[in-house]
């Protein structure tokens, strides 16, 4: 639970180092809004404090349809880009809250630049919108307005494909026809085939000579 004059002074501390102030009352509770920048560049992250304080002289209950006391919403133009409780589980349960005098709840909320789809948004003016969810404030909210500038915007590269390993397809041999042609005959003599031919005909030659030198004529 925090106090009136330390959420006011921790405000001021946040609009003095650059963040944006703004504020409305609504059925006696002050509504605070405000962020850490005027000015975002893509791949930030902007963090928005939301804070309902009781600013009267007496105690304010406030009724809740469930679990969820507050949230933030960003627009652009009137479509909204995101919302805080977007994803969220929140207990179905009713709930009640007591503020007493000077007595406040300090909501937080981080937004990373990113619309519904998981994507950057472009460059331009953003309006930031914070509600407290009591029944007796519903539609009732404050809002201020940041601006998301160009730059290097973050790109995630992509995932490769997920190849599953096949292991190799191995053919088994082919037989080889049988062969048409006659097969040779061993060498028992070790000599080549090529040499062995013209050596026989200059034998057969050399005694054919011989033989008709010395034949009876």
């Amino acid at each position: 639970m925090e106090k009136y004059d330390d959420v006011q002074q921790f405000m001021r501390q946040q609009q003095s180092s650059g963040g944006i102030f703004a504020g409305t009352t609504v059925n006696g509770l002050r509504y605070n809004l405000t962020t850490d920048r005027r000015i975002y560049r893509r791949g930030d992250q902007m963090r928005i404090s939301f804070t309902t304080c009781n600013t009267t002289a007496r105690t304010i209950t406030l009724n809740y349809n469930s679990s969820q006391r507050f949230d933030i919403t960003v627009l652009d133009g009137g479509r909204t880009v995101w919302r805080w409780s977007d994803g969220r589980l929140f207990n179905r349960t009713p709930g009640i809250e007591r503020l007493g005098p000077g007595e406040c709840r300090l909501y937080r909320a981080v937004w990373d630049l990113r619309d519904r789809r998981g994507n950057f948004v472009g460059q331009g003016s953003y309006t930031i919108r914070a509600e407290n969810m009591a029944v007796q404030l519903s539609n009732r909210f404050v809002q201020t307005r940041v601006t998301v500038s160009g730059g290097s915007q973050v790109i995630t590269p992509p995932r490769p494909p997920i190849i599953s390993p096949r292991p190799p397809i191995i053919s088994p041999p082919r037989p080889r026809p049988p062969s048409s042609r006659p097969k040779a005959r061993p060498n028992t003599c070790g000599c080549s085939p090529r040499r062995t031919i013209p050596t026989i005909k200059r034998i057969f030659t050399s005694l054919y000579r011989r033989w008709t030198r010395y034949a009876p004529r």
